[in-house]
């Protein structure tokens, strides 16, 4: 089992593509809706074909620790479930690196 946090579309990206090879996919994000900025229509279809690969969605969910028990990953929900999973792959934002670049 694999569980991406984060339902952007970097998470959704690796959501797709290990629910097309066959792994059992859990995603976890603190939003009730993927992809805000996409239109609602696009986003049911993509919900559903995630959904018939066997995907599961936890839509506003937050993580509030990882552990590693056993050789597995084990995500502790604000909710007070556990998700335990063989990888967790964490894609809940990105902060941009221009610092250095001398913009202004």
């Amino acid at each position: 089992m694999a569980l991406p946090v984060g339902a952007g579309v970097v998470g959704l990206e690796y959501a797709s593509i290990f629910a097309t090879l066959g792994v059992e996919v859990t995603v976890v994000d603190k939003r009730d809706r993927l992809l805000e900025f996409v239109d609602a229509e696009i986003v049911e279809s993509l919900s559903y074909q995630l959904r018939q690969r066997g995907t599961t969605m936890r839509l506003g969910e937050e993580v509030r620790q990882f552990t590693c028990s056993e050789g597995k990953a084990v995500a502790e929900l604000a909710s007070g479930k556990k998700i335990v999973s063989d990888l967790a792959l964490f894609s809940a934002g990105r902060i941009g690196a221009t610092a250095e670049l001398g913009l202004t």
